[in-house]
């Protein structure tokens, strides 16, 4: 499944197994192809974090382009999707 900009995402693998992740973007191509993720927190739009594609499951949430605007914005959104499916806000 393709990960488009602003579609929540969990990690599958790493120490942050399970921490969903707002994708904002997308860097290299085929196989060196890391999407750059961001939490809001301790991931910001500054410094997003980059993950290889495969160790990602894609959600089927998208957020719209304006919840994207700022790191507090992201944060609250995420916020919002833990308490909608009552999932653990914290990974591994």
């Amino acid at each position: 499944m393709e990960v488009v900009r602003g579609q929540i995402v969990q990690s599958r693998r790493g120490r942050d197994v399970t921490k969903a992740y707002v994708a904002i973007g997308r860097e290299g191509t085929g196989a060196n192809e890391r999407l750059l993720l961001c939490d809001g927190e301790r991931r910001t739009l500054a410094a997003p974090k980059r993950k290889n594609r495969l160790h990602l499951n894609p959600t089927g949430t998208l957020l719209p382009e304006e919840a994207l605007e700022t790191d507090l914005k992201i944060k609250m959104a995420l916020k919002a999707y833990h308490k909608q499916t009552g999932q653990d806000q914290q990974g591994g």
